[in-house]
């Protein structure tokens, strides 16, 4: 690594462990860091995980941080590190892996397992050069960040600093350390003096006051509600009524907090000898919370913790920051990490930057249900890329997920998204309790004929803490217990164990592996499932981009069809068929239609329904939910975002194969 000036001393040195995302800054430590200096305090946010990049080399940090978080590869790396007299056997381990892995991950699952075991005995040194590095800038607190697979990695980080000077304050927080696990955490691992279960904005700065001003025994009555200290080992620990028992701290209101401070980040990225190969993207948070979770709380979602109240930014605030960390940081790409965009913001931010002589590049995660103006508009905004909570395309699902929309919805969605050149992406759940086969097999249907739209994947229901499966498993019919791979990384009794657990299996038996292993299955033969994990295998197979594209050539529309699934390569649709299909661009319910074309052109039922035939047998428009839907784009399609131009940042291979070598050598012996 690329030698720095010596470190200034800092009062609070806020940590940001691997395997987080290289490409962007820790949006929360940033946030809190500038909290603290506007509260009188050093205070600096430091990035091993990008260090841990130079440290193994690029090859192998890439392979070994693809790792889905259900698969705790990750925590079982740095568990080595945080219970060093507790080392597990890596080959159960790896093999319960393989055996969780379907015939197509395969190959890059042997591939992770293969630098995961490289990069496991740099481990300790990796941790031990990060804590000695951290120290020299003498700082009186240490506090990590812990979400997704980060706690053992900062367990570990602190228990070594711990042990290097015992004087040190140590802290946790973050998504892992949610009320009942930042009770355990703090419970069950002593090196760890202050555990934070929710959000830090209010409490951070009158805590690190008293810590700094009084030590570490701080009284119970003088501890914020959400923090668990040293006093609470031996008086016992805070209780509430609702949720899991143990508080979290919230926020009333996320207007007037201070931009995050992102200069950290940059001064890292300057001197990473990766910094070509990184494409940065900088967080902005304009929400917290869900309004659609605040009314109908989707089944299988964990985020949030255990409040789900939601909070957004007024617009006048949300363009101050985005318009700061862009001119601040000649920067674009912007990620918010927003549950779900503020619907209101269509009337205000929105029209703002698309007035803007800059253009902007931001994801967002959005509700299903927008409207085809309302794709039209983030396109004309900048907003090139989301996420918008398409989870199925069968609306009995959707029913079952508590969803609040319809087949048809996410359909239009996807054809508005291809249309404006914004990237959608979803994945199709399977495995819910109580859906049946044949919806997927409805489902294989539909998604052959929209291979030209954005594709999805298929994964397994994923049992998450704070889900309504976690939370009531008895009214679904489950019998829920941790992933397995968590007993080879926590050494701590079971119960304790089900307290730590972020990800959750049933006890059932299933026939499909993988992503779609260890989920609730209602009948042992699921020919639906497999049907539609075939096609979506096939499609993603495809070495081109199929199209459905529609020109109009005088009174006749010539649609390009290049799919899979097609009849002919060149459709020739004039007369009542142009009539009845563009009829079908908005989606209207078949009723609508009828009453439209009578009423406008004439048409009987039965001409209506011939027509329809015709189209039908082109395979130009699907009927769903007693709708019909036109399925062709029209020419122009806008294109979609090159990859190195990503709104959530990318991380590219380096130029040269010399520049993938690790840089461990500073490793203290």
């Amino acid at each position: 690594m690329e030698s720095k000036e010596e470190p200034a001393k800092v009062d609070i040195c806020l940590v940001n462990m691997p395997p987080a995302e290289v490409v962007r800054p820790s949006l929360g430590l940033s946030l809190l860091k500038s909290i603290l200096v506007r509260d009188g305090f050093t205070a600096e946010v430091v990035y091993p995980n990008m260090w841990f990049m130079e440290y193994v080399g690029y090859r192998d940090f890439y392979h070994v941080v693809q790792t889905p978080p259900s698969q705790i590869s990750l925590e079982w790396l740095f568990a080595q590190s945080a219970f060093p007299d507790n080392r597990t056997d890596p080959d159960t381990f790896f093999s319960l892996l393989r055996d969780r892995a379907d015939e197509d991950e395969q190959e890059s699952l042997e591939t992770r397992i293969d630098r995961t075991q490289k990069v496991y005995p740099l481990i300790p040194g990796f941790i031990d050069w990060t804590a000695q590095a951290i120290l020299k800038k003498e700082p009186r607190i240490v506090a990590c960040t812990s979400v997704f697979q980060q706690h053992t990695a900062s367990l570990a980080l602190l228990r070594r600093v711990k042990e290097l000077n015992p004087d040190i304050i140590t802290m946790i927080g973050g998504a892992n350390c949610e009320t009942v696990m930042g009770k355990t955490t703090h419970e069950c691992f002593p090196w760890v003096d202050f555990a934070v279960s929710g959000e830090a904005d209010e409490l951070i700065s009158p805590l690190c006051r008293e810590i700094l001003d009084h030590g570490i025994e701080v009284p119970a009555a003088r501890l914020p509600e959400g923090v668990y200290g040293p006093v609470h080992r031996k008086t016992g620990y805070p209780t509430v009524t609702g949720g899991d028992g143990y508080p979290r701290a919230v926020v009333d209101s996320i207007n007037g907090l201070p931009f995050p401070d992102y200069d950290d980040f940059f001064e890292e990225l300057g001197a990473n000898i990766y910094r070509g190969s990184i494409i940065s993207t900088l967080p902005i948070e304009t929400s917290r919370g869900c309004w659609w979770g605040e009314r109908s709380h989707c089944t299988f979602c964990g985020l949030n913790g255990s409040g789900m109240n939601y909070r957004s930014k007024s617009p006048e605030e949300v363009i101050a920051e985005i318009e700061h960390l862009s001119d601040k940081h000649n920067i674009t790409r912007f990620e918010a990490v927003d549950n779900i965009l503020d619907m209101n913001y269509f009337e205000s931010v929105l029209p703002h930057f698309e007035k803007s002589e800059k253009t902007f590049n931001i994801f967002y995660e959005t509700k299903a249900n927008l409207k085809p103006y309302h794709v039209e508009q983030l396109r004309r905004s900048g907003i090139h890329w989301i996420q918008p909570g398409i989870e199925s395309l069968h609306s009995k699902t959707l029913k079952l997920m508590g969803k609040g929309c319809a087949s048809w919805q996410n359909v239009q969605l996807l054809k508005s998204c291809r249309q404006n050149g914004v990237s959608a992406s979803w994945a199709i759940i399977a495995n819910f309790p109580s859906e049946k086969d044949e919806w997927h097999d409805e489902t294989a249907q539909w998604i052959s004929l929209i291979s030209h739209l954005p594709r999805g994947n298929l994964i397994g229901l994923r049992f998450d803490r704070y889900s309504l499966y976690h939370n009531n498993p008895e009214s679904y019919g489950l019998k829920l217990q941790p992933v397995e791979m968590y007993r080879y990384v926590y050494p701590v009794p079971e119960e304790k164990l089900a307290d730590l657990a972020y990800f959750f299996d049933s006890d059932e038996e299933f026939p499909l592996r993988g992503h779609l292993a260890n989920h609730p299955i209602p009948h042992p033969n699921r020919p639906g499932l497999e049907k539609l994990r075939q096609i979506i295998h096939d499609l993603k197979k495809l070495d081109y981009e199929p199209k459905l594209l529609a020109r109009r050539k005088g009174d006749t529309l010539e649609i390009e069809d290049t799919r899979p699934c097609a009849v002919a390569p060149l459709h020739i649709i004039g007369g009542d068929a142009r009539r009845v299909l563009e009829s079908c661009d908005e989606a209207p319910t078949k009723a609508g239609l009828y009453a439209t074309l009578e009423k406008e052109d004439g048409f009987s039922e039965q001409k209506t329904d011939d027509t329809l035939e015709q189209l039908r047998s082109k395979k130009l428009i699907l009927e769903i939910d007693r709708r019909v839907l036109s399925l062709a784009l029209y020419d122009p399609v806008y294109e979609l975002p090159e990859y190195a131009k990503f709104s959530l940042g990318t991380l590219l291979p380096p130029k040269e194969e010399a520049d993938t070598a690790p840089r461990n050598d500073c490793a203290v012996a």
